[in-house]
């Protein structure tokens, strides 16, 4: 099937766009629904579009423009529309400090080149069906290979080629031994991933932004990621909404089975705004978090059992 805009495309965002005449007052938080409506479609309208100029995120000119921050982890619950649409946004805002900005995504290292094409590409029906045939696409299930997922590095194929940043890199690694060589080695790719007075912006799973050891379900106990980062140049924020959905995958019994889908979210007992707070409290798991400011939506896997989604 094409990689054309969905039958349905116009009247979704026609609805977002009046929710955000509806929203007096409140234009930013009609914008980032436009635009996760807009990333979750996977952007079809205008492949070689510019990006738009972005809104600005509530305390993220501070942590951007810091020169003493080389690194900006974003931890997220995969699966969901608005992050990767609010990552967009922060990514958007990067480039307008005047630093050299690198972007490292969940993806495997071991399609770089691949992703590397796609990024020179003209981002047309060929290019996309290329970078689209990868296994990644086909058979990741837990929201990393989600339609907003895709839609989000066609965000930044586009700024690439607008000068806006410097790279994308694909910061999964090979090495699975133990949860501690794998951390150890997504570290040691986010660290090469850029240059080393520019900002590197990272989107991982929440579990890989916390730089404190965590104990994992089963007991296992480890460092993730951005404990192995330099802690006086990283800041480490999580993504938090207001409830809602995510395309999420549950492993069922001891086979490795995983049964995948919307799940709903509670929203959390106290709602904040849309904003990036730094806190930094000692000790703490991360330096801060990234407040989307609305719930969160299901998006699902870029590529189904049936095929690239229509």
């Amino acid at each position: 099937m094409g990689m054309g805009a969905r039958p349905a495309i116009l009247p979704i965002i026609n609805h977002a766009r009046k929710s955000i005449k509806a929203k007096e007052g409140d234009c930013e938080t009609g914008r980032i629904e436009l635009l996760s409506v807009l990333l979750g479609l996977g952007l079809a309208l205008a492949p070689t579009a510019a990006p738009e100029a972005c809104v600005p995120i509530e305390g993220a000119e501070a942590v951007l423009e810091d020169r003493d921050v080389h690194w900006l982890v974003v931890g997220e619950m995969h699966g969901t529309r608005e992050m990767p649409a609010s990552f967009a946004e922060l990514v958007c805002a990067a480039a307008q400090s005047h630093r050299t900005v690198t972007v490292a995504l969940e993806f495997p290292e071991a399609d770089q080149t691949v992703i590397d094409a796609y990024l020179a590409s003209d981002g047309g029906d060929d290019a996309r069906s290329h970078v689209l045939a990868l296994p990644f696409w086909s058979t990741g299930r837990d929201g990393r290979s989600s339609e907003a997922a895709f839609a989000l590095l066609e965000w930044l194929r586009r700024m690439k080629q607008a000068g806006e940043i410097q790279a994308v890199r694909a910061i999964q690694p090979m090495s699975n031994e133990t949860r501690s060589d794998y951390e150890k080695a997504m570290a040691a790719l986010v660290l090469e991933a850029g240059p080393a007075d520019g900002l590197t912006m990272v989107l991982v799973g929440g579990v890989h932004a916390k730089r404190v050891p965590y104990t994992s379900p089963d007991g296992k106990a480890y460092l993730p990621m951005a404990g192995y980062l330099p802690e006086e140049r990283t800041k480490t924020v999580l993504a938090s909404g207001q409830g809602g959905s995510a395309w999420v995958c549950i492993l069922r019994g001891t086979d490795g089975d995983a049964e995948c889908g919307p799940r709903t979210l509670n929203a959390p007992g106290k709602l904040y705004p849309r904003g990036l707070v730094i806190l930094d409290r000692a000790g703490g798991p991360y330096n801060g978090y990234l407040n989307i400011g609305m719930p969160f939506t299901a998006s699902p896997p870029m590529v189904s059992d049936m095929g690239v989604q229509p």
